[in-house]
């Protein structure tokens, strides 16, 4: 009872309580309302005044209790709980009356009250209790005829046959399942045939009471003939029913038919012939009786043990550890160390239907390639992670780069700066640059940057890339490397490929410290749709595969997840940044491709770089990179920039005041809006920051746009460009700054802007 009252209690705190109150007093009703409130929170009362009233809430049925006074102008409270039990007798009644007697108390009781309360004042304080009683014994009832109804259909629909019959064999009881089960048109029709008439084999049928002599509860398989003249398989479980002199007076018993179940076990042996999954048997003893193929292949790498032998081991593990329940699961993780660590999966489940120790049924897998492939997803979710982070922190050195860079070439181009000075600021404004490089690479490595992908042969791409590398691979190292004798296409950006071979040869001359061979290989792959990829995430299909290889130290396995990550490295300190494969692995992803590593410490490394292959019926003539030229001194265009940092702020004016032109500078979307309302028809180019508080530069080039259709805007930004800017055809834009700029990248975007028409 307690338990349907918490049940009530917490139904009721889930949903506002619905009442329907009875009663002609209207103090009373607040009153009432008020106690229900303070215990049960928020609740939906619907008063009845009439008889009208009261027929409306019942056809609508969505309330929870009825409380009703006994005494009503209208009606009384017995008539309103014969018309709320008539429709809906689960619902939970409580008569709250002043006017009542004993006599009206037992009738309420008999006609299916809930609960009898009698108007007081302390009496209002026990309403909450009586009604979070009432609702509870209401769920209680419904239960319990729930149940009654369930254990009726359960003899009713079971799908197990139930019957009882005597020693003789005259069936007595048969449930609708047996009657099916057995081809019988009726329950009539079973109970007047005899049991030894259903047995396949009547000598079974004396066998059967024999034993049921001597045993309780029997259970066993028996074949059984139907109606029709088939015979079935059942599984019979039966208890002997004695009668006080002892002997058996009838037997009850249930029968499951198992044809289907034997047939599949036929199946199971089948399959278990072809699964991918070693399946082993074990008796009490742990001896191997059974192996499938699949187990017998995987069997050699794990134990010397064979079939007919005691199986003591798997790997390093002894099968006792193996046999008990692992926490948090039911597989064991078996590892073989080696060059290339193997994983298996083992499970282990003692025979079902057997006694204690009979045996075990053992499973086995091999789960390297799956283990490779949750690792390498777990690392790329890692390094998309990184990635974010890298690209906003970019943007904030951006900014600060721009300042640097840009005050040391103002400075330095000064005619009364003295020549060790503008040294200095040479030097400031090469080491900045630099800086720009790193922020660069961890760009690449956030596949944020530019990435300029155009048809792209690499055999003579890879004939340029060797002539670069006799300068930056010493002498004392071989480089073998065999081209293709057809050409191999990509959709590739040169110089971010370049750039990754070159990191990659780099990391390899220095795992050999001097001496060694690199090996370059270049060749298509075809992968075909049941072919196993070398990269777990390769899909079906044409591939180049670019490789660099080397004869160093190797790196230890559990490095493997990491060599990605900005700034991981295996070099000693000062002599990397750990920004290099962070590289690669950017610019590998944003030419959709793939990377796969093979190490072992003490001999080496190699990187496979995976791209898809590009085969269009017509290939474009590769274009000459055209040399950047000094940008042309302006001509006192006025220009508005737009920058909230002051330092870019400031640098971006001086700068373009030095190439000669006009500026004014605004720190906001919303300053820049207001300057250019008053000055439009002299701005020749606006260059606006793209992420500024406020008006940002995307809004700011909507609203000057509204104004003037043909405003020229040069967007800028220390962000990649795609992560905060609209299409570079968009109306009104005429070119894209990357920070940190100088003063020559400058001078050519707003030369080339101002030129656009």
């Amino acid at each position: 009872m307690a338990e349907r009252a918490e049940s009530a209690e917490r139904e009721a705190q889930a949903k506002p309580l619905r009442v329907v109150l009875v009663d002609d007093n209207p103090d009373d009703r607040v009153l009432t309302a008020r106690e229900l409130e303070r215990e049960f929170g928020a609740i939906a009362v619907e008063q009845v005044a009439g008889p009208e009233s009261l027929k409306q809430v019942l056809e609508a049925g969505e309330f929870d209790l009825v409380i009703t006074d006994y005494q009503l102008h209208w009606s009384n409270g017995l008539e309103v709980l014969r018309a709320v039990k008539a429709r809906w007798p689960h619902r939970p009644v409580v008569m709250f009356t002043g006017t009542g007697s004993e006599e009206i108390a037992v009738e309420a009781m008999k006609a299916g009250l809930d609960d009898y309360v009698l108007k007081s004042p302390k009496h209002f304080r026990r309403l909450p209790a009586t009604v979070r009683l009432a609702l509870a014994r209401a769920e209680e009832r419904r239960a319990r005829e729930e149940a009654e109804a369930r254990y009726q259909q359960l003899v009713e629909r079971v799908p197990v046959g139930l019957y009882r019959t005597t020693p003789e064999g005259r069936i007595l009881e048969a449930n609708p399942a047996l009657v099916a089960m057995l081809g019988y048109p009726s329950r009539e029709a079973l109970l007047q045939t005899n049991v030894r008439d259903l047995y396949a084999d009547p000598q079974e049928r004396e066998l059967h009471l024999a034993r049921l002599e001597e045993q309780e509860v029997l259970q066993g398989e028996l074949r059984l003939r139907r109606r029709d003249g088939h015979v079935i398989w059942v599984r019979n479980t039966v208890r002997a029913v004695r009668g006080e002199d002892g002997q058996v007076c009838c037997c009850e018993g249930a029968l499951e038919d198992i044809t289907e179940e034997k047939a599949r076990a036929q199946e199971v042996r089948a399959i278990l012939e072809t699964v991918p999954e070693g399946v082993l048997l074990l008796d009490g003893e742990l001896r191997i009786r059974q192996a499938n193929p699949a187990a017998r292949e995987l069997l050699p790498a794990l134990t010397e043990a064979r079939e007919g032998e005691v199986l003591r081991h798997l790997g390093p593990y002894s099968l006792k550890r193996l046999l008990e329940p692992p926490e948090g699961g039911r597989w064991h993780e078996v590892r073989l160390e080696g060059p290339k660590p193997r994983f298996y999966e083992v499970a282990a489940e003692p025979l079902r239907g057997a006694e204690e120790g009979a045996g075990w049924v053992l499973v086995l897998r091999d789960v390297t390639r799956e283990r490779e492939a949750r690792q390498q997803e777990e690392a790329q979710a890692r390094l998309a992670a990184i990635g974010q982070l890298a690209a906003g922190i970019a943007h904030d050195f951006n900014n600060i780069l721009t300042g640097i860079i840009g005050f040391s070439q103002l400075l330095a181009r000064r005619d009364d700066i003295p020549e060790d000075a503008q040294r200095t600021l040479e030097s400031i404004s090469a080491q900045g640059q630099r800086a720009a490089q790193l922020v660069r690479q961890i760009l690449d490595f956030s596949r944020k940057s530019v990435s300029q992908q155009r048809p792209l042969d690499l055999v003579p791409f890879m004939e340029e890339v060797l002539t670069l590398l006799q300068r930056t691979v010493p002498e004392s190292i071989h480089i073998s490397y065999s081209p293709p004798p057809v050409s191999v296409w990509v959709m590739g950006d040169p110089v971010q490929l370049q750039q990754a071979l070159m990191n990659l040869v780099v990391n390899a001359r220095d795992a050999m410290l001097g001496e060694g061979t690199l090996t370059l290989g270049l060749e298509v792959v075809d992968l075909g749709p049941g072919d196993i990829p070398p990269v777990p995430e390769m899909g079906p299909g044409r591939w180049v595969a670019l490789s660099v290889g080397d004869t160093g130290c190797g790196m230890p396995s559990d490095f493997i997840p990491h060599i990605f990550e900005p700034f991981f490295t295996t070099k000693p300190l000062h002599e990397g940044a750990g920004l290099g494969l962070s590289q690669v692995y950017g610019i590998v992803k944003q030419h959709r491709g793939h990377i796969q590593v093979e190490t072992e410490v003490g001999k080496g490394s190699t990187f496979t770089l995976y791209f898809p292959f590009y085969a269009p019926e017509e290939r474009p003539e590769a274009r000459e990179e055209e040399a950047a030229l000094p940008p042309v001194e302006g001509k006192g265009q006025l220009i508005l920039f737009v920058e909230d940092n002051h330092a870019v702020r400031e640098v971006g004016r001086r700068m373009l005041e030095d190439l000669g032109y006009q500026v004014v500078v605004a720190p906001s979307g919303q300053w820049a809006l207001d300057l250019y309302k008053k000055l439009a028809p002299r701005i020749a180019l606006v260059i606006s920051d793209m992420v500024m508080p406020g008006m940002s530069g995307r809004e700011l080039l909507r609203f000057m746009r509204d104004l003037n259709p043909s405003v020229k805007v040069l967007l800028m930004s220390g962000y990649p460009r795609g992560m905060d800017a609209p299409d570079l055809s968009s109306p009104g834009v005429v070119g894209w700054l990357p920070k940190p700029f100088d003063r020559d990248s400058l001078g050519r975007a707003v030369e080339q802007a101002i030129g656009e028409p």
